[in-house]
């Protein structure tokens, strides 16, 4: 198949993850079909610096030998088993090597498939931790203003936004009023509506809210 009819099936069939489609229709995208070390090759046999390790996902580089000689001894056997009710050989044996690499006081493993989902068990297990010792109104987590911590409904509510100041401030909140609902210092929050009168070159928070929203920020 060319590249052109591989382009065409892809814009009439993919959805493409956190990418305004409407833009990447009037594009013409790499469409890759190999990886080679730590480059990636297209369809039309050009290569690239996967510099991003396809998002972080191979970090030791594309086909990889040992990597790949031992998926495929595992398919071989299981794909996959889910670790509700079940427990399986691979875990087991991977759980026990990783609890040598840590501190002693660290003895259980618990698995996660991506960045996001490992912050949203990091979270749950401390509110859990502090359900089950008798304080179940230790639920905030303190994060990092326009941090990213993955792109999970859990992980995006703790990334603090402009967005989320400008919206607290629609009904003619004072900054006390936003700083005491969003658990932010008062500080932090003159500085964001600071930030978005900057940015739309209006006067006041009123202003700057409706200008945040025809802007397309809210």
């Amino acid at each position: 198949m060319t590249t052109q009819e591989l382009r065409t099936l892809d814009k009439q069939h993919v959805w493409h993850p956190f990418t305004p489609m409407s833009l990447w229709l009037d594009d013409e995208p790499l469409v890759i079909t190999a990886g080679d070390g730590f480059h990636l090759i297209d369809s039309d046999g050009n290569r690239y610096l996967d510099g991003v390790s396809s998002l972080w996902c191979n970090v030791h580089g594309h086909r990889v030998s040992e990597i790949d000689a031992a998926i495929r001894a595992q398919l071989d056997r299981i794909a996959h088993s889910t670790l509700l009710g079940l427990a399986n050989e691979p875990s087991i044996l991977l759980a026990e090597k990783l609890t040598k690499l840590v501190p002693p006081n660290l003895t259980k493993v618990f698995y996660s498939d991506a960045g996001a989902t490992a912050t949203e068990i990091a979270f749950k297990l401390a509110v859990q931790y502090w359900f089950n010792t008798g304080k179940p109104e230790k639920r905030h987590l303190i994060s990092r203003l326009g941090s990213y911590h993955g792109s999970t409904y859990l992980a995006m509510s703790l990334t603090g936004r402009e967005s989320d100041v400008l919206k607290a401030s629609a009904d003619g909140a004072t900054v006390a009023d936003i700083a005491a609902k969003l658990h932010l210092s008062e500080s932090t929050v003159r500085n964001y509506l600071s930030a978005a009168i900057g940015k739309t070159g209006t006067r006041n928070r009123m202003e700057a809210m409706r200008e945040a929203r025809s802007q397309g920020w809210l």
